[in-house]
């Protein structure tokens, strides 16, 4: 409109505030779902911390950590890229707005749960890939 760069001004600056979001929240996630964990077997079911301690030792890998964090970052280009594209070509009518923001959220959702599961099928199902 004004000869800037829509790009520049408002596709980067959001993409790298998802990347830096998405990893920072899904790290505090797993945190809080680890305490959560902890309360609820030490407070309802009256286990002691020890053993919780040992159990999430035992079943839990960093490489499912570096896995979900790593995940976190591509959902985040992808759903940085998706919006902003669905975003960019909206048409120039009240009625439009609303079906790109339809369209970007089911795209979004589409686009993550096959990523996702494209992931965790070669990480965790492909025997020698991770």
């Amino acid at each position: 409109a004004m000869g800037l760069d829509p790009v520049k001004y408002l596709v980067v600056p959001k993409l790298a505030a998802l990347l830096i979001a998405f990893p920072a929240l899904t790290a505090i996630a797993v945190t809080l779902a680890i305490i959560g964990g902890w309360l609820g077997t030490s407070v309802v079911l009256g286990y002691n911390t020890a053993l919780y301690l040992e159990h999430l030792h035992e079943s839990l890998a960093i490489g499912d950590l570096g896995v979900g964090l790593a995940k976190s970052i591509v959902f985040a280009c992808l759903i940085g890229l998706i919006a902003a594209d669905e975003g960019l070509q909206v048409e120039r009518r009240v009625s439009a707005i609303g079906a790109a923001a339809t369209r970007s959220v089911v795209y979004c959702l589409v686009g993550v749960l096959g990523v996702d599961t494209a992931v965790n099928a070669f990480v965790y199902f492909i025997p020698g890939f991770a």
